[in-house]
């Protein structure tokens, strides 16, 4: 948004920012009238943001400019004057048939848009037998709703400048490879209309000056008004403190006037709120009066849930062994275009003391080193120690586990043995199913205060130290700081694997108190018989022959090598993605019935009532 006079310049950029949170767009609207001052961004995420922004949209670039002679690239630089002239060698641009325009500027009225490309199209327009459709180059890997809303946006823009609705348009997602998807401008039309006249009756009517509340979104995470908001929420002791409660929760406990914590934890047991099942209210008021008897207390509070469904709670901690490992990631999910693992950080009980290892990684192939000598140092230790378990906290680790024996076309059988063995232990889904606690979220950090875990390393200088490591992962620079800021890492994901270790022996202990309480002899997990080894088919055997013979580092490839890597590859690729959907299948097998719900990947609790028809 700019304010030029008594005008308000708006952009589709803002738009779609206004239907994810109508509270950034009360903030913008109080910058553009200088009521207001912008706050500031953390320097490394916005460069690093910048460049790979840049560099996607030159990838996509390079991708459309093949084959294409005419290309028009449209510079703007500051002030009205500059904009009125782009849009003018837009336009110009546009009637001699340009095939491709870049960076193209559109003004109408009060609206401006500045799309990455324009494509020309054979459809009639005010040009003559040709016009243009709009693509525009996102890092995100799908089609999200605030896209669709900018490219619609820029589509009617385009249409009123050529006199001819373009019939699609396209977005060029993120990832190593270039792909447009097509969306028909129809279909998104009518929702487009809608929530633009949504927004400008928002700004028209005078609605900056109205309260909307800055309700916790997704989009809170890379919004730099984030801390704003958070103080905002803490001094109103806002029930999205509440650990685990829904936004849906929230709407509905707001029309019994129920808006604070301290008021959802004071709640009747009795009372009951229209929309909210009367378990999940019971579970989300007692997570609340917990939390305001912690503040009371000045100290992190606990109690033990005693009517989990067998399986489901402490009974699957498995028997502590000496040999136990316990396993804890960093890494970088934009660094290299898909993301790079770049510290393995594994702890071991040696004569009862914790021993940290550290696998580092900063190029593909190093990553595929570190990720088998993890793999390879476990089955290394179940040797020695049959029933050994690898312990986690969250579900990224083993998610990243079997990703990388995908992306690297090794130790595939060897984590498929971990999994089907059910050697990685999630300690994340036994706190939560086994334990009720005063924290605002059941993270491994904000849990370490019931076990007394304190940490060697600043959370905000490992935090920097990691931007800055992603830094020099991405352009090279910064590698005189390296030691430092590997240091610091380490010594970060050091405290993470030790804290999971220390959490175990807390929720051991908590074992022993249930049993105490109620009576109860808890059970262990039963060690899954591993089943028949089978040999490698000969898809397999062909392919590893094929790779032996290549580079380590696949950017090393000839292009002659890169076609027998993609050849390789795809000898099992079927079997590989069929691997995905069976990892899905157990994942939700494990999930306790009442998570099973919540889950948006499960259709749970079905019966079969009738047929209805039948179609061909």
């Amino acid at each position: 948004m700019k304010q030029s006079g008594t005008e308000l310049t708006l952009s589709a950029t803002d738009l779609s920012g206004f239907s994810e949170c109508q509270h950034k767009s009360v903030l913008e609207l109080a910058v553009a009238f200088g009521k207001l001052d912008r706050p500031g961004e953390n320097e490394i995420e916005r460069r690093l943001l910048e460049k790979r922004g840049y560099e996607h949209e030159a990838r996509v670039f390079e991708h459309l400019v093949r084959g294409r002679k005419d290309v028009a690239e449209i510079t703007m630089g500051p002030g009205e004057a500059s904009r009125a002239q782009a849009a003018r060698e837009t336009e110009s641009a546009m009637a001699r048939g340009a095939e491709l325009i870049a960076q193209g500027v559109f003004v109408s009225e009060h609206w401006f848009g500045r799309p990455d490309f324009l494509l020309r199209v054979a459809r009639p327009s005010r040009f003559g037998a040709h016009g243009y459709v709009v693509v525009d180059a996102k890092l995100a890997n799908e089609a999200k709703a605030r896209a669709v809303l900018q490219l619609c946006a820029y589509s009617e823009l385009l249409g009123e400048l050529q006199q001819s609705e373009p019939e699609s348009f396209f977005i060029a997602p993120g990832g190593v490879d270039v792909r447009l998807i097509e969306l028909r401008t129809a279909d998104y039309s009518s929702y487009y209309r809608l929530t633009k006249q949504r927004f400008e009756a928002f700004v028209a009517e005078g609605n900056a000056a109205r309260e909307v509340y800055p309700e916790p979104i997704e989009h809170c995470g890379v919004c730099s008004w984030w801390k704003r908001c958070e103080e905002r929420r803490r001094s109103d002791d806002h029930l999205s403190l509440v650990a685990g409660i829904s936004a849906r929760q929230r709407d509905r406990l707001k029309a019994i006037d129920v808006t604070r914590v301290t008021e959802l934890g004071a709640l009747d047991p009795a009372a009951r709120v229209p929309g909210i099942a009367k378990e999940s209210l019971e579970r989300v008021r007692e997570q609340a009066r917990i939390q305001v008897a912690g503040r009371a207390a000045q100290q992190p509070l606990y109690e033990l849930l005693l009517d989990v469904e067998p399986g489901f709670g402490l009974d699957r901690l498995p028997l502590p062994q000496a040999g136990d490992l316990f396993l804890d990631l960093e890494g970088d999910p934009f660094v290299q275009n898909s993301g790079l693992e770049y510290l393995f950080g594994l702890v071991e009980l040696t004569a009862g003391e914790p021993r940290y290892h550290a696998f580092w990684s900063k190029t593909r192939a190093e990553e595929k080193r570190a990720f088998e000598a993890v793999i390879d140092r476990i089955f290394e230790g179940r040797k020695a120690f049959a029933a050994l378990h690898v312990f986690h906290f969250g579900h990224r680790e083993a998610d990243a586990l079997k990703h990388l024996s995908c992306r690297h076309k090794t130790r595939e059988s060897e984590v498929d043995q971990l999994l089907r063995e059910h050697v990685l232990v999630d300690l994340h889904g036994v706190v939560k199913r086994s334990v009720r606690a005063s924290v605002e979220g059941y993270t491994l950090k904000q849990l370490e205060g019931l076990y007394g875990f304190e940490r060697r390393t600043d959370l905000r200088a490992a935090a920097r130290a990691m931007q800055l490591f992603g830094w020099l992962l991405e352009t090279g620079e910064g590698d005189q700081a390296e030691p430092e800021m590997r240091a610091t890492i380490a010594r970060y994901n050091e405290d993470d694997c030790i804290s999971t270790l220390r959490l175990r022996d807390w929720l051991e202990d908590r074992r022993h108190e249930f049993e105490l309480k109620t009576g109860q002899i808890l059970g262990r997990p039963a060690q899954p018989q591993p089943p028949a080894s089978e040999p490698p088919h000969e898809g397999e055997l062909v392919a590893q022959r094929i790779l032996a013979r290549l580079p380590e580092d696949p950017t090393l490839d000839s292009t002659e090598q890169a076609a027998e890597r993609l050849m390789a590859n795809l000898l099992d690729w079927h079997w590989r993605e069929s691997k995905q959907t069976w990892w899905e299948h157990f994942r939700a097998r494990e999930l306790p019935p009442a998570e099973r719900l919540l889950d948006r990947s499960v259709l749970a609790e079905l019966s079969f009532d009738a047929v209805v028809g039948t179609e061909k």
